[in-house]
């Protein structure tokens, strides 16, 4: 079993949690902890002391944390506008990062992060844990399978409550407030994407080529502070909309519907579907409807959570193979994302979501911006494979395969 060295870039909450992760692999050293505060780095510190005995060594200057020697990779879990400078000074170094999701801030940096991996082939992955969400994973064995017939729409949500957390509990440094304030974009265009992109091939076939983008006013965060007394952020004025849609087209026709709503209350949901050509699923429900299997019916409770029926017989492999804690890590996910990109560096292949995926699903947010702020109109998704999409190139091969 190949030790892997690993440094642990930003120790908030996310970081944190995937640092607790990491320390349940035997053939995982934390060699390094980093976080510009010092009393996150104490805490990952005493974290590591007391689940696995050892102390590693702490930063609060993340240049630092790369300079250590015998680095092999890093889990960048920082603020989103420092996910591609991190990342791409780690390929720079010869280390090989796995960058949290989040959103780029412009596709120029979605390109360096192309060109810098071009010209050091020091593979990236992009956390995307949605990726490996049990439900997902069933369902793109069922859409493989051909139970959906030729899927031509997929939709998917990051619809989540998060005023409190983007208001900071009173801290105007907390680390989404400024995107907020200042942008108007789906922010978070990865996590509903990622699983969308699967089915539909993205960069293995097939590829994104437009979106047009819309988004409500900002009304939900400015209500939100307006209510709590002498809160830092009353008087500010927000950008972000309230409901944001993307609707991007692929190469071969399909359309993939992208919705953040983050800043009403409402409750937690990522209300995926797919559409096919011999069938549905309706992810409020978790309802599948197959073509000369199901009624037609307005009745939607009679078919509820019926996708537990197709569990048994699509189960995708990488769960039938690992005994997971489903009360730990986003039901286990989190585990399985990390083992991929761990497994990917011991044996230096490239990661199932690899860096031209990061680039792609990245930029999504910054392009979502410029339509809506062009009043919705079309703008091109540059294809960051280079004509690579439709042709052979290497990718993950393992036990971690989507």
């Amino acid at each position: 079993m190949q030790h892997i060295n690993l440094a642990v870039i930003g120790v908030g909450p996310r970081g944190y949690g995937l640092l607790s992760t990491l320390l349940d692999m035997e053939d995982v050293h934390i060699k390094a902890v980093c976080d510009i505060r010092q009393e996150r780095v104490e805490r990952a510190q005493k974290l590591v002391r007391d689940k696995a005995e050892y102390t590693p060594d702490g930063f609060t200057e993340w240049e630092q944390a790369l300079e250590m020697p015998d680095l092999d990779a890093v889990i960048i879990a920082t603020p989103w506008f420092l996910h591609i400078p991190v990342t791409i000074a780690a390929m720079q170094r010869g280390i090989t990062p796995a960058c949290e999701v989040g959103a780029a801030f412009s596709v120029d940096d979605c390109w360096e992060l192309i060109r810098t991996y071009e010209a050091t082939r020091v593979h990236a992955m992009l956390l995307e844990n949605r990726c490996y969400n049990r439900d997902a994973l069933t369902l793109l064995q069922m859409a493989r399978a051909g139970l959906f017939g030729e899927i031509v729409a997929c939709e998917m949500s990051y619809s989540h409550d998060l005023r409190a957390q983007v208001a900071g509990d009173n801290d105007p440094n907390h680390g989404r407030v400024l995107e907020y304030l200042h942008n108007n974009g789906n922010n978070y265009a990865t996590h509903p994407l990622g699983p969308c992109a699967n089915l539909m091939r993205v960069n293995r076939g097939n590829r994104m080529i437009s979106l047009v983008a819309v988004a409500s006013k900002a009304r939900g965060m400015q209500d939100y502070v307006a209510r709590r007394e002498n809160h830092p952020l009353a008087n500010r004025q927000w950008r972000q909309g309230d409901r944001t849609t993307v609707l991007i087209t692929l190469a071969h026709g399909e359309v993939i519907t992208l919705t953040l709503d983050t800043t009403l209350p409402r409750h937690y949901s990522h209300s995926h579907f797919i559409h096919g050509t011999r069938g549905m699923y309706n992810g409020m429900a978790r309802t599948v409807f197959l073509e000369n299997e199901h009624e037609e019916t307005t009745d939607i409770a009679r078919y509820l959570n019926n996708l537990d029926e197709y569990r048994a017989q699509y189960d995708h492999p990488v769960w039938q193979n690992e005994q997971l804690d489903v009360n730990k890590g986003h039901g286990g996910q989190d585990y399985i994302l990390l083992r991929a990109f761990i497994d990917s560096v011991q044996r230096q292949i490239p990661p199932p979501i690899d860096v031209y995926d990061m680039a792609a699903w990245k930029s999504i947010s910054p392009l979502s911006a410029d339509s809506i702020n062009l009043g919705g109109h079309p703008v091109a998704i540059p294809d960051f494979t280079r004509g690579m999409w439709f042709r052979e190139r290497p990718f993950y091969h393992g036990p971690y395969e989507i």
